[in-house]
């Protein structure tokens, strides 16, 4: 899974550094282009100070000086450095620097007060933060400045980052996905390196007092409240190295658990702001990453679940079994979809489901078609929430439907899928990934011999481009507003159509891992192995291409390097 990577140090990352390490040609190339830019944005980087390291200061400021886009003002807050060699350095560099600003704090405020100090002194047009320890690298501010330049009405960037050990060497990088709200609410994701239009920081108040450790992922938040998904970008770059080393804040047990509880407490404050009903939960991943627990309406809302079969009752049986007996979700309507069934056991069985209460059957004779068969069932389903459901699911968690159609019923999520296993526990997908020469893959897929997920992967609610159709779970009314499934797929790519057609619509699509079932993943159809079927995928593939073009290959949740 490539949504967000934190690698093991790596010797290629640095190789790869160096073969992208810029020219002189690269930089008079970039210089040109700067010349060329019609609206030049004046960046203040905030740089807040205290008994920093002198050699990882200085590299600090010397980044900055670095930079290859002019338009800059490093604004510089010493919070009542101890050492005196800090504010002589400070000092120094500002005389040399007309566009280094300094204040000195006469009193220790610990980040959140000193950054705000350094943003009395900005005056630029958007802020970028710096801690005095890390760098920039030499191309940071004039890629910040080109998307400005092309997005004017743009409010938060942030790019990608990697990690240094205290002598500046490349670790590893961490790679993000474009704006994902849910994954801010789960952990700070966007980090370094972060830009926001000063306008919005200041009408968010800058950082509070409080949330140190977290006054970042808490500002984020509270400032992404303020303006829209359009206006938020990712620049798919490094551009920004953070130093890891022994000093760093959060190597220590006591101060880890107090940055946690800041973070937590950011996250709570924020689905309060919102007016949100939920709780927000620590995780057994790690103490920064947080679940946010959405509340039902009392009573439930009435969930309609439909199961499309044909024959293969021990398949059938396992899945209604799960919905009727192992699900404690206690307003389900369960309406089978017989796609002509000719097993005497099958109809049997049927025939029994049919006079039970709470139950409807409802017989769909001619060719398989998977869109056609869903689409007929909601028509007569009665349920403000659908759950489109495969009939080679196995249930193994009571809370699954709960924690989908608690998600499914915020008014902007279009719809909600959970995490699903093989069933010899491998994991099969958390959603689903497009991509170029690909319509399609399963996020975390797990084949056998690959390393597991970790825990952190597996313990985050984020936002996705697709979902399957194997478990689907929305309220009537974005699928009807969007039509449904589209019929002309009939069995491929249905799933990923009706997302398309739901993001569209402004809606987001997530993909909650604390919902968890077993897929047997076409067990009822088997492969598309034979020639005609070959054949109607790639019709399928050419007729979804033919819908969305690029939209139906491109993932904004994947990082793209």
């Amino acid at each position: 899974m490539r949504r967000l990577r934190r690698l093991a140090a790596e010797p290629s990352y640095a190789r790869r550094l160096a073969s992208q390490r810029l020219t002189d040609d690269d930089r008079r190339a970039i210089q040109a282009e700067i010349a060329r830019l019609g609206h030049p944005p004046l960046i203040s980087v905030l740089l807040p100070v205290y008994n920093s390291n002198p050699a990882w200061l200085r590299a600090c400021l010397d980044s900055v000086l670095a930079q290859l886009y002019p338009h800059w003002e490093l604004c510089v807050a010493d919070d009542a450095s101890t050492l005196g060699e800090v504010r002589a350095i400070v000092q120094d560099y500002a005389d040399r620097e007309p566009r280094i600003k300094v204040v000195f704090r006469p009193i220790n405020g610990h980040v959140a007060a000193t950054t705000n100090s350094a943003l009395t002194l900005a005056t630029g047009d958007y802020v970028a933060f710096l801690d005095h320890d890390d760098l920039l690298t030499e191309d940071a501010l004039y890629r910040v400045a080109t998307l400005l330049d092309s997005h004017r009405d743009a409010d938060m960037i942030y790019s990608d980052e990697d990690r240094i050990d205290a002598r500046g060497r490349p670790l590893h990088p961490v790679l993000k996905p474009g704006w994902s709200p849910d994954l801010l609410r789960a952990h700070n994701y966007i980090n370094h390196l972060t830009v926001i239009r000063s306008e919005l920081v200041q009408r968010a108040g800058g950082l509070r007092e409080g949330f140190e450790g977290a006054q970042d992922h808490d500002l984020l938040l509270r400032a992404s409240e303020t303006t829209t998904a359009a206006r938020i970008h990712h620049i798919p770059h490094v551009l920004y190295h953070w130093r890891k080393h022994g000093a760093a804040l959060g190597n220590d047990p006591a101060t880890r658990a107090a940055v946690a509880a800041a973070s937590h407490r950011a996250v709570a404050e924020a689905i309060a702001r919102q007016g949100l009903a939920a709780d927000v939960l620590p995780t057994g991943a790690m103490p920064f990453l947080h679940r946010v627990r959405y509340r039902l309406p009392d009573p439930p809302p009435l969930v309609s679940v439909i199961i499309p079969t044909r024959d293969r009752l021990d398949l059938l049986r396992a899945a209604v079994d799960g919905v009727r007996v192992r699900t404690d979700y206690s307003a389900i309507e369960l309406i089978v979809v017989d796609n002509d069934s000719r097993e005497p056991e099958t109809l049997t069985y049927l025939c029994q489901l049919a006079n039970e209460e709470g139950v409807r059957v409802l017989r769909q004779p001619g060719a398989f078609n998977y869109a056609a068969l869903n689409n007929a069932a909601a028509a007569l389903a009665t349920a403000e929430v659908l759950c489109f459901l495969n009939n080679d699911i196995v249930v193994t968690q009571p809370g699954w439907l709960t924690e989908l159609v608690s998600q499914a019923m915020r008014p902007e999520i279009g719809a909600a899928g959970p995490l699903l296993r093989y069933p010899d526990g491998r994991v099969q997908s958390a959603g689903i990934v497009l991509g170029s020469g690909i319509l399609g893959r399963l996020a975390l897929h797990q084949r056998k011999g690959d390393q597991p997920p970790s825990p952190f992967q597996l313990q985050q609610i984020r936002n996705v481009a697709a979902l399957t159709g194997a478990c689907l779970v929305m309220r009537r009314a974005p699928f009807a507003e969007v039509g449904g499934f589209d019929t002309e797929l009939a069995v491929a790519y249905n799933d990923i159509d009706l997302c398309l057609k739901l993001r569209a619509a402004d809606y987001w699509l997530v993909c909650t891992t604390f919902a968890e079932l077993i897929h047997f993943h076409s067990a009822s159809r088997g492969p598309e192995s034979t020639p005609e079927q070959r054949v109607r995928l790639a019709s399928e593939a050419s007729y979804l291409k033919a819908q969305w073009g690029a939209f139906a290959t491109s993932d904004p949740f994947v990082n793209p390097i």
